[in-house]
This record gives C-alpha cells, structure tokens and sequence, in this order.
C-alpha cells in the first residue's frame, strides 16, 4: 500500500493530470501484473476510476476477460466506488486492499463515493476478501495534497 501511495503523490505532484487513486492487480507470487492511476479527467471517460483501468490492463495482459481461479489481489488507495464496486464483482479479482475509507474520502476530497449497501457482505457471499483501511494516514495525506494543489473533483458531493 505504501508503495501505492507514493507512486500516487509522485503522479500528484508531476501535475500529469490523473485523480487521486491508484491500484494494482497483483498475483499470489507477488508479482505486478498491472497497475493504473484515475484518467477520468485526461481520458475524458467518467468509468476510468483506477481500479477499472487496472482490471482493464490485467485482463489485457492474460488475454481474458475473467480474471477468477487466479488469486489476484486488488490494491487501492481507496475504498472502491459505487461503480468500481460492480466492476470488481464481475472482474474475478479474489481479494480487495484498500488504502483510505469511504468516509475519510468524501470529507477530505469531496468525491460523491456513491452508495454501497452491504458491499463488503456482498463480496464475502462470493469469496471475494476485503482488507482495509490499511496505512489510511499515508493516503489521506495524498487527497489533501491532491486537493491543495486544486486536484479537479469531478464528481462531488
């Protein structure tokens, strides 16, 4: 996760026009087997949140678009969205880490998170894990940052 917060401030700071999260589709050996920063704004696309792009990338990378039997793990900077929500469901991702909560999102960057009744029980009935917060400091002091360079909101609250 750290790894993934610090590629994001990187990203931030070189003004290259991503939004504030980052993720990465990792295999059970550990290996990167994609990763993508938030394009929505550069990319002109309200669907390219950082988890789609790196399920996009991964699915991409193994030819197929059904990542299950596979062991691979989603890393976030953040809770997943509404919308990324489904697309992980569907994906075939096992397990899902995220950096900073919903809540702690909405409050410092003011995105519209989207509504998510029930989402982690969702994914347990389906075997998909769910791990975070983890290192929530390290990515909340990202979306200030994102936010105090005038990072665009582009679905807010």
């Amino acid at each position: 996760m750290r790894g993934l917060q610090e590629k994001l401030r990187a990203l931030v700071r070189s003004g290259a026009g991503c939004g504030p999260f980052y993720a990465a589709v990792v295999a059970p050996d550990g290996e990167v087997v994609a990763e993508a920063a938030n394009s929505v704004v550069s990319g002109n696309c309200s669907h390219d949140h950082a988890e789609m792009n790196a399920i996009r990338l991964a699915e991409a990378r193994l030819g197929t678009w059904n990542l299950a039997g596979r062991g691979l793990v989603l890393y976030a900077t953040a809770e997943p969205c509404m919308m990324c929500v489904g697309g992980i469901l569907w994906s075939g991702i096992s397990r899902v880490v995220y950096g900073v909560g919903t809540e702690a999102v909405e409050r410092i960057a003011g995105f519209d998170e989207g509504f998510k009744p029930a989402w982690r029980e969702e994914f347990a009935k389906r075997g998909i894990e769910v791990a975070g917060p983890v290192l929530p400091e390290l990515g909340e002091s990202v979306l200030e940052e994102y936010v105090a360079r005038s990072g665009v909101i582009y679905k807010p609250r």
